[in-house]
């Protein structure tokens, strides 16, 4: 995918207190909001004005706009063609052990999960790391992934598959039920902190 930023100042978006400006994914218009709050806790702006939050994204235009390629790349695009980056934007790593590479077509079956996981984790999770590992030994070869949250320290690990069993609408829910649980420990872990 191509993804490019014209030279246009941002506008002031004041209804939503926040910045526009535009983004073209191999030729289609997007929009990208980046809000106050994020340009004061990321990227120095000290306070809402639209000065302030100018101010803050001319100096720090390369990171806002790397921020939303990340989100065009993952497709976190609502239906009209929009972006918006917040506080809690997804700050997503992920990394493949050399194992992968050694269960045949280890590396696309775990870079296809990958993409589901990525929809299904979404632009607003905050830190999330992933990482992806394999079994070489019988009877338990295959592919595995763990979803960790590096605030509560909390991991989910589940087995994905492997070239013999690939079913994509298994993988969808069982992905899908790995990452409620990291989110359901930290929706413990939050709400026994405020109490």
């Amino acid at each position: 995918m191509q993804i490019s930023f014209p030279a246009i100042e941002p506008r002031y978006v004041f209804e939503r207190v926040c910045l526009a400006f535009p983004a073209l994914a191999d030729g289609k218009p997007i929009e990208c909001y980046v809000t106050a709050e994020l340009l004061n806790a990321g990227f120095g702006a000290t306070d809402f004005t639209e000065k302030s939050m100018r101010e803050a994204y001319t100096s720090h235009r390369a990171e806002v706009q790397a921020l939303a390629q990340g989100h065009i790349e993952n497709g976190w695009i609502d239906d009209q063609n929009r972006v918006f980056l917040t506080t809690r934007h997804t700050r997503l790593s992920v990394t493949y052990d050399d194992d992968v590479d050694k269960i045949p077509r280890g590396r696309d079956i775990a870079t296809s999960a990958q993409r589901f996981l990525t929809g299904i984790i979404g632009p607003n999770a905050q830190a999330v790391d992933v990482r992806w590992v394999a079994s070489v030994e019988r009877p338990f070869a295959g592919i595995y992934v763990e979803i960790s949250d590096p605030v509560t320290k909390y991991f989910a690990r589940g087995f994905v598959g492997q070239k013999e069993t690939i079913d994509g609408d298994f993988n969808s829910f069982h992905l899908a039920k790995l990452w409620s649980g990291v989110l359901g420990e930290r929706s413990r872990v939050l709400t026994g902190n405020l109490g």
